[in-house]
């Protein structure tokens, strides 16, 4: 089975196409990514020398050529968080959906069996505490989340195609990969309280995040790919157990790694409004076999590679997504449209 993998050389694709081969010796996976974070590897491996064939290209230039004889579209690439989205609104649009449309129109070119996309909790934008499920109404609060809804709803009239659409609403990502990134909530915490014994929360701590691993992360899609049912396929994708409010996920960090870490609050900054508790029941009505990771087996195994990285060459910066453009921009490498310059 070919199956074409966006975003293959960022924080969840670096770890899936290693998952994907470990699992199963008869996927053939083709790359495609941008190659923003193809020299951030916090590890001594480079997942994509392992796959097929790899594209290093934009996915704004996507064309009917890449997609032949591929049988499934797991779709992760993407401008990925609302800082980013904030500072290139117009390019998170162009890429996050104009480009996934002109990939899923060349998936339907190509008959394509089966198109996975990622997308996001943070559709639920300031969603409340009641648990959010599949059927609550969506209001997306930042440029990233709404690029993410508007190819959700594209998907959704388009579901009638000949082509097995599903759309997995992630929780917020954390964990280890081959590429680590410390511009998401329970990385960042960790990796300041292995340096620095304290935790800085730049809210109250009052906003709700859902999290997952990126190791469930490639379970669900993994599980996606094997799929028997070719019906169109909505869901959020995480577990109950680990909505957490950030200040939790700070308390949860300092009780796993030890006493010494302090915890500070700032409430003198404005109120996060993006808070979201999510129902993860059809998940686990579907996929029967789901064994999340328990946040301590995930806190732990992100302690072991912040040592790493504290103890080498790597930069915090450059390991916040925003930052690392900023550099690439800086030094003539990206256009401000993030377009490589020759």
């Amino acid at each position: 089975m070919n199956i074409f993998v966006t975003g293959n050389i960022g924080y969840i694709g670096s770890f899936l196409t290693q998952y994907l081969k470990n699992n199963n010796k008869n996927f053939n996976i083709i790359g495609f990514d941008s190659g923003f974070f193809k020299k951030n590897l916090t590890k001594n491996i480079k997942p994509e020398k392992k796959i097929k064939k790899q594209y290093i290209e934009d996915i704004r230039n996507i064309n009917s050529t890449h997609l032949k004889d591929v049988d499934t579209i797991v779709h992760l690439c993407g401008l990925s968080n609302d800082p980013i989205g904030k500072k290139f609104e117009k390019v998170t649009n162009d890429i996050n959906y104009k480009a996934s449309v002109k990939l899923f129109n060349y998936a339907l070119k190509n008959k394509v069996r089966k198109f996975i996309f990622a997308s996001s909790c943070s559709s639920y934008g300031f969603g409340g505490k009641t648990a959010k499920t599949e059927n609550s109404k969506i209001n997306p609060l930042t440029a990233y989340a709404k690029s993410k809804v508007k190819f959700e709803k594209y998907l959704s009239k388009n579901k009638n195609k000949g082509i097995e659409i599903i759309i997995l609403r992630f929780a917020t990502a954390c964990g280890d990969s081959p590429r680590l990134r410390l511009d998401l909530v329970l990385n960042d915490f960790v990796y300041s309280a292995v340096k620095e014994n304290k935790i800085i929360i730049k809210s109250n701590g009052k906003p709700l995040r859902p999290l997952i691993d990126v190791e469930d992360m490639c379970q669900i899609i993994h599980w996606s790919i094997k799929r028997k049912s070719k019906s169109f396929l909505l869901m959020n994708a995480g577990s109950n157990e680990n909505n957490y409010s950030v200040k939790e996920i700070a308390e949860k960090v300092k009780e796993v790694l030890g006493n010494k870490v302090k915890i500070f609050l700032n409430d003198k900054l404005p109120d996060d409004k993006r808070s979201y508790k999510v129902n993860f029941n059809k998940l686990n009505d579907n996929f029967k076999g789901f064994k999340p990771r328990h946040l301590k087996q995930t806190i732990l195994k992100l302690k072991k590679s912040v040592q790493i990285i504290v103890k080498s060459k790597h930069k915090k910066a450059d390991l916040i997504r925003l930052n690392y453009l900023g550099v690439l921009i800086k030094n003539r490498k990206l256009s401000s449209q993030l377009i490589w310059k020759k």
